[in-house]
C-alpha cells in the first residue's frame, strides 16, 4: 500500500477539547476534520498532546470517537498524560478529508463522586505515522 508522509496531513483547529466545570452525566462534544492533500493514501494514528486531567475518578471519562459515518473507530478512558494513542490504524484517502467527532461523558456511576467536584479536563489531538 502506498502512503505519503503524515506530516502533510491537516488536522483542524477543533482538534482541542476543553472541558469547564462538569457534573456527572455531562457530555462534551467535538467536531474536527484529518485532510490529506497529497496524491496517495496516508496511514496514521491519533495521539494526545497537552493533555490536563484533574479527576480524581478518571475512570468515569469515557470517550468514543466516531467518523463521518457515525462508526465508533476508538474508545475508552480520557487520558491522564500526553502520547496515549487514541485512535491507530486509521486511513485519509489521496486527495480527502474525514471528519471526525470525540465525545467525552463524565459518566453518573452512582457512586459518591464529590471528589470531582470543580474537575476539569483538556487535551490536543495530533497525527503520527501509523500502518493501514
Amino acid at each position: 500500500v502506498e502512503s505519503s508522509n503524515v506530516e502533510d496531513v491537516v488536522i483542524s483547529d477543533g482538534a482541542h477539547v476543553t472541558s469547564g466545570t462538569m457534573i456527572p452525566g455531562d457530555v462534551v462534544q467535538t467536531v474536527f476534520t484529518v485532510t490529506n492533500p497529497n496524491d496517495v493514501m496516508v496511514c496514521m494514528n491519533l495521539k494526545w498532546t497537552d493533555v490536563t486531567n484533574t479527576f480524581v475518578h478518571r475512570d468515569a471519562l469515557i470517550m468514543e470517537l466516531r467518523d463521518q459515518d457515525n462508526v465508533v473507530v476508538a474508545s475508552g478512558i480520557f487520558p491522564s498524560g500526553d502520547e496515549e494513542i487514541l485512535a491507530a490504524s486509521l486511513h485519509v484517502l489521496a486527495k480527502s478529508t474525514n471528519t471526525y467527532t470525540l465525545i467525552v461523558t463524565y459518566q453518573n456511576d452512582d457512586s459518591n463522586q464529590v471528589a470531582d467536584v470543580g474537575a476539569n479536563f483538556a487535551g490536543t489531538i495530533e497525527g503520527e505515522s501509523g500502518s493501514c
